[in-house]
């Protein structure tokens, strides 16, 4: 009976070995992180490059004495600016900033035979502005709508004279897009109307009527 019993052990120890080598099941794979869009916040500051459109300008050509054809435009320069985020509400961000716009051309007007015409004629838009901007999306993209109140100047003059600095109350609103690349640099674009107030009349400045501007800018952003 004992040997019956042994020869049963013998027969299955492989059976008992072989059950203890068979791996584990796998066990089921991490969860994938759960991304979160983190709220526009922080601070950025601007720079970018502007196309001005100045318009025909009829009363300022009228005033030179020139064609309208013969006035400075389109208008290339700069902006630069700032902002800061310190209101949310609820997918929308309220932003407080400032941005200086200068934009200017040169011009020399040209009789038919191409020879020059009486002075070369210069044209600059400058701006400077507080801004409050209105923003949707997340830290890493969003869209925005602002404007401001502040002062500018826009003025066409001949190059025998000194510039005009005769300033005047602006507004400016447009909106625009950040999109960021990398933790601190961003691409942004930005499309931007300055309502310009009548130019008083002053000594050697004609009266300027109302202007408005459109702005095309487009740059970086970094934060």
């Amino acid at each position: 009976m004992r040997a019956f019993a042994v020869a049963l052990l013998l027969a299955g120890a492989p059976g008992l070995a072989f059950a203890q080598q068979i791996p584990p099941p796998p066990s089921p794979p991490p969860a994938p992180p759960v991304f979160v869009e983190r709220p526009v916040s922080g601070f950025v500051i601007d720079a970018r490059g502007v196309l001005a459109k100045f318009g025909p300008r009829p009363a300022t050509a009228q005033a030179l004495g020139v064609n309208t054809g013969d006035l400075p435009g389109p208008g290339r320069g700069g902006v630069v600016g700032a902002h800061i985020y310190p209101v949310r509400l609820g997918p929308m961000a309220i932003g407080v900033g400032a941005e200086i716009m200068l934009a200017r051309r040169s011009k020399q007007p040209l009789q038919l035979s191409g020879e020059p015409l009486g002075d070369e004629l210069h044209a600059r838009a400058f701006s400077m502005s507080p801004q409050i901007s209105f923003n949707f999306g997340h830290r890493n993209g969003w869209s925005f709508v602002s404007g401001g109140i502040g002062t500018a100047s826009f003025e066409t003059w001949p190059g025998s004279t000194e510039m005009p600095d005769r300033r005047v109350r602006a507004i400016n609103y447009g909106g625009g897009a950040r999109w960021f690349t990398s933790p601190h640099l961003a691409f942004t674009a930005d499309l931007r109307f300055y309502a310009m107030s009548i130019g008083p009349a002053s000594a050697g400045l004609e009266e300027r009527p109302r202007q408005r501007l459109m702005m095309l800018s487009v740059g970086v952003s970094v934060r």
